[in-house]
This record gives C-alpha cells, structure tokens and sequence, in this order.
C-alpha cells in the first residue's frame, strides 16, 4: 500500500510541475519537469507518463 501511496504522490508532484513547466515556458518541457521533479524528491517521468502528459 505505501508503494502505491508514494506512486500517486510522485505522479501528482510531476502531474503539478507539468502545469507549472507549462505556465513558465508556454509549453511542456521533460527536462524542466524531470529536473524539477528531483529537486522535489520524486522520479523522473516514465515513458507513458511522459505521453499521457504531453497529449502524444
């Protein structure tokens, strides 16, 4: 269950940094939010995610 717990969390994390990338940048950038992403303590995006969050 803490497995999952911490999946969600870290997606919402990356979920929060896209719409911030987006605002900054006027577009969605990977690096921007991987990078930010380990700032913050999580992941770096996977693949699908990536996809799911870009629209491709």
């Amino acid at each position: 269950m803490l497995a999952v717990t911490g999946a969600v969390v870290a997606w919402l994390v990356r979920e929060r940094l896209a719409r911030q990338c987006r605002d900054s940048l006027g577009r969605l950038d990977r690096a921007w939010v991987d990078a930010r992403a380990a700032d913050e303590g999580v992941a770096e995006m996977s693949d699908p995610e990536w996809l799911e969050l870009s629209g491709g």
